[in-house]
């Protein structure tokens, strides 16, 4: 049998796996396992991807082990498969034909290229700088890992996240990801908003993790001294089990001998609280915007401001039959909002949208319905980019996860080609959500996709395009069509996007986490310089 799951036995399902991945199911919960596996295709294809995360999950625990495991990771998996598969044959049996389906077609790659090449902040000003390592200027994007080494001089670095940290030379900094940096040496100013909150600076000395406020810290090899400006942080030494919670104007000094005062504390505050003038890098770029506040039938009239190509950006109702049909608008976030009813979609010209090579934001406001079924959670909310012959073709879809053994139901989704980026989220709530995604291509051939949710970075993955030409495996009439409330070339009826959509651009550069917030919460168009972002 070939049935489909209702929404309660896709959780049930999600449940059962779980268990037999902890060894703790019953006999009876063993055999309607068995049942479910047995009588459905779905079943067998959201067991194999929990079967693979479970897996991978496992191997990495393995390798995080400081001390070596009892036994080998791999004599350990053969043994607990052999022990499960024999008293579980049906379920033995997915996994070992799964396991060829899941090499031919990864489902959650989030890592399709090498550490190093993941991007996690920009430097955006500098000032007199001279760097004893590799010169960098405004502009530069860092890498996870990246090491700056500032001789003399200002620079500032906003990573990801949101979070801003100005370093004064001479210092040593690594950019370790997103969310944390690790001051080896010498001065920085750190300024986290609330959608930063979270972010860490830490220390052989001290760790800290702000909640959103501006704080400094000074150190050396020996110590390291934390002055709190605005909000309140919380710092610990790193042998000490007891965290020490900093509010405004307040300080502390830490040290293998112990904590105590920060000496000239007054000095240095009236230092850090002095206005800063840096060099700052110039982006600009044009946008498209569909308000959907009003549409004439099936036309969605498009704002367009930089674009070069002369072209219409209207977007036009269709609905699943391909027949044009008169746009459905609902109340927005923003004045009216565009309604999709899981039969009807549009589609847009937007020239570029598919080149791998462009970096570029999207972003809109969306309502899931909390009783949104399960199985509309495989549709794309946009996407373009169509299915190629060619494996190294990029696609792209952006919509809301529908497989517990993947991450959260409800959450961001972003697929870029096999690649997947997973939010925390849930989006099916009823409730209006912003989503923003930045696409940005690096220099060794990835395309690098960033996902926020109200203004919070949320997941990001790669995908390798170094071997894709514009236009390979697609064909000229749809590789610069964006799709809105349907997968490219999706062709199911349930793979229709059931919700609503209000303000949606579509904008020709990256945007910083502060202009996504700005335009999160004042929905103008963003400025084409970030000097004035700043």
């Amino acid at each position: 049998m070939n049935s489909l799951l209702t929404d309660a036995e896709r959780i049930e399902l999600a449940a059962l796996c779980g268990g037999l991945a902890d060894d703790r199911l019953t006999v009876s919960e063993k055999e309607r396992l068995n049942t479910l596996l047995k009588n459905s295709e779905e079943a067998r294809q959201l067991y194999i991807r929990h079967s693979a995360l479970s897996a991978s999950l496992f191997s990495y625990a393995a390798e995080m082990q400081s001390e070596a495991p009892p036994m080998p990771v791999r004599k350990l998996q053969v043994m607990r498969f052999v022990q499960w598969a024999a008293a579980f044959p049906a379920a033995a049996a997915v996994v070992l034909i799964g396991a060829w389906w899941l090499h031919r077609e990864p489902v959650n790659d989030s890592s399709s290229g090498p550490a190093d090449t993941r991007l996690v902040a920009l430097m955006t000003g500098t000032k007199d700088c001279e760097w004893s390592g590799a010169p960098m200027q405004a502009g530069s994007t860092l890498q996870a890992g990246q090491r700056l080494e500032l001789a003399k001089g200002f620079a500032e670095i906003t990573f990801d996240s949101g979070a801003q940290v100005t370093l004064n030379g001479p210092a040593s900094l690594v950019v370790s990801s997103a969310w944390d940096a690790s001051l080896e040496s010498g001065t920085l100013q750190a300024s986290v908003p609330a959608e930063a909150a979270g972010f860490r600076v830490t220390n052989p000395s001290v760790e800290v993790v702000d909640q959103g406020a501006e704080f400094s810290m000074i150190a050396d090899a020996s110590s390291a001294e934390v002055l709190v400006l605005k909000g309140q942080v919380e710092a610990a030494a790193p042998r000490d089990a007891r965290t020490v919670l900093l509010r405004e104007q307040e300080s502390r000094r830490f040290a293998p001998e112990g904590n105590g005062e920060v000496h000239d504390k007054a000095r240095k505050f009236a230092r850090f609280a002095k206005v800063l003038t840096l060099d700052r890098h110039l982006t600009v770029g044009g946008y498209a915007h569909w308000a959907f506040d009003q549409s004439e039938g099936a036309l969605l009239k498009a704002e367009a401001k930089g674009k070069k190509k002369k072209t219409s950006l209207h977007a036009r109702m269709v609905t699943n039959e391909d027949a044009v049909s008169a746009a459905t608008l609902t109340d927005g976030r923003w004045g009216r909002a565009l309604s999709f009813d899981g039969r009807l979609y549009a589609k847009a010209t937007v020239p570029g949208i598919a080149s791998p090579g462009l970096a570029r934001t999207l972003a809109f406001w969306v309502r899931v319905p909390q009783d949104a079924p399960l199985s509309g959670g495989g549709a794309s909310i946009l996407g373009w980019g169509e299915h190629a012959r060619k494996h190294s073709a990029v696609t792209t879809r952006i919509g809301w996860n529908k497989f517990p053994g993947q991450g959260p139901v409800g959450a961001l989704r972003t697929d870029l080609g096999h690649s997947v980026a997973m939010g925390s989220t849930s989006l099916r709530d009823g409730r209006w959500h912003h989503v923003a995604i930045i696409l940005v291509p690096d220099l060794k051939g990835f395309l690098q996709a960033k996902q926020y949710v109200d203004g919070r970075l949320e997941g990001s993955t790669a995908k390798s395009f170094a071997s894709h030409s514009p236009g390979e495996g697609q064909s000229s009439d749809t590789a610069d069509t964006l799709w809105l409330g349907r997968s490219p070339g999706d062709r199911n009826k349930e793979g229709f996007f059931k919700g609503a959509m209000d303000e949606l651009f579509v904008i020709d550069r990256a945007l910083s986490p502060a202009e996504i917030v700005r335009l999160m919460r004042e929905n103008q168009a963003p400025e084409t310089s970030l000097a004035e972002v700043f």
